[in-house]
């Protein structure tokens, strides 16, 4: 494993990729969209509450051009949401470099001796 500079991007990544591991969600992403996913007990109105108070702190993280949607509280898909008990949302307009940052911040681990992250 080796040391590696930080760039602004990067930290970002990492940023965003360390607060939906600590919340327990899930990310993906498809051409330009990144998606954070998170389960939890159907039809369970305080979880669904919660998760959607979550969900923005995290994917504002991110600098986007897009929109953000998804099964969250203000439409139908919160309906989605609660039936089948997996909360999903979506921003679009995330660039390339970022989307490969995330998957490289992933892949990360911060050595706690020497608070330098290390890569594989």
């Amino acid at each position: 494993m080796k040391a590696t500079k930080t760039s602004k991007m990067m930290t970002t990544a990492r940023e965003f990729v360390a607060a939906a591991r600590s919340a327990g969600w899930r990310i993906s992403s498809r051409e330009n969209v990144v998606t954070i996913t998170k389960g939890f007990t159907a039809n369970t109105r305080e979880q669904f509450v919660e998760l959607d108070g979550e969900y923005y702190g995290i994917l504002s993280i991110l600098p986007y051009k897009g929109s953000m949607w998804g099964t969250d509280g203000s439409g139908v898909g919160g309906y989605s949401a609660m039936l089948h008990g997996v909360f999903t949302m979506n921003v679009s307009g995330v660039s390339d470099k970022m989307i490969d940052a995330i998957y490289k911040a992933w892949d990360e681990v911060l050595d706690e001796t020497t608070g330098e992250v290390m890569t594989y």
